[in-house]
């Protein structure tokens, strides 16, 4: 049930989804593909990041139809004390794994620290840049 709603959002994305739907995404759908991310399995753990970081990337980016982006502090909140309190913790083990699995894990920073301020300072707190930029050279070098 939880990959078919993942797969809906991410098909369909979620214009005009209800706010309380929204909550149950962040509270009860996102926390176990985080925990999949932590599986021993590479296949698992390459297919709950992807699914994670797309549809984060969907439900943060989601404008309404007047153009502007919806405020839902509850939900923001639950958002980022997931990723800071289990994912966060993780990344640099997660940027230094085989390819495709860094370029999700960095899909899902960008979705994050676009739309939320606090995780950027996060981030930066981390001490994750000098890995981020570690990780881009490495791509940028494999595509010239």
């Amino acid at each position: 049930m939880i990959l078919c709603l993942c797969l809906s959002l991410h098909f369909w994305g979620t214009a005009g989804l209800p706010c309380d739907l929204k909550s149950l995404v962040v509270d009860y759908i996102l926390p176990p593909l985080v925990s999949l991310v932590q599986s021993g399995n590479v296949e698992w753990r390459l297919f709950s990041l992807r699914l994670l970081s797309e549809t984060t990337s969907l439900l943060v980016n989601q404008e309404i139809g007047d153009g502007k982006k919806e405020a839902n502090v509850d939900s923001d909140s639950n958002l980022l004390a997931l990723i800071r309190d289990v994912l966060l913790p993780q990344y640099e083990h997660i940027l230094t794994e085989p390819d495709p699995v860094p370029a999700y894990a960095l899909k899902l920073l960008v979705a994050m620290t676009e739309h939320n301020p606090t995780f950027t300072r996060l981030v930066e707190e981390s001490k994750l840049i000098p890995r981020i930029f570690d990780v881009i050279l490495v791509r940028e070098e494999m595509c010239v």
